[in-house]
Order: structure tokens, then C-alpha cells, then sequence
């Protein structure tokens, strides 16, 4: 599953005072890109929402493929 995070829109705040103690913000903001990526595609793996998706996808491609009287599996990867 491809899951993408519009860096464009994302922002990082960091509260901390001291410029001594801050983490490097390239860093930080790369890993908490990873982090929020990561969430997003277990997130969608354990909600009923990828199912749904599937589902409609799969009778879409069904109907689609009937004209042509053959049978027909649609199989999405993991």
C-alpha cells in the first residue's frame, strides 16, 4: 500500500528555548515524517476503510471485465 504525507503541508513546531539542546530539524522533521507515515498505513491496514475501497474496486473491475464472457478474479496485492 502506498501512502504518501504532503510534506508541502506539514509543519514542525518545536517548543523547546535552547538552541544548544535542539535536535537537528531536518533530522527530526524526516523522522517524524517516517513516524506519521508509518501510523497512517497501519492505520488504514486496521480500519474497515481499505476493505470498503477493495470492495468497490473489485466490483467496478467485474463489471468492467463481464462484457468479455470469461470469468474473471480480481486479486489486490498486500
Amino acid at each position: 500500500m502506498d501512502v504518501k504525507l504532503d510534506v508541502q503541508q506539514s509543519e514542525l513546531y518545536d517548543l523547546r528555548k535552547s538552541v544548544f539542546l535542539a535536535p537537528d530539524s531536518g533530522r527530526l522533521f524526516e523522522q517524524i515524517q517516517r513516524q506519521a507515515v508509518d501510523q497512517a498505513r497501519e492505520d488504514a491496514l486496521n480500519s474497515t476503510l481499505l476493505r470498503t475501497a477493495e470492495d468497490k474496486a473489485q466490483a467496478i473491475l467485474e463489471n468492467m471485465l463481464a462484457p468479455l464472457n470469461r470469468p474473471v478474479e480480481v486479486i489486490f496485492r498486500e
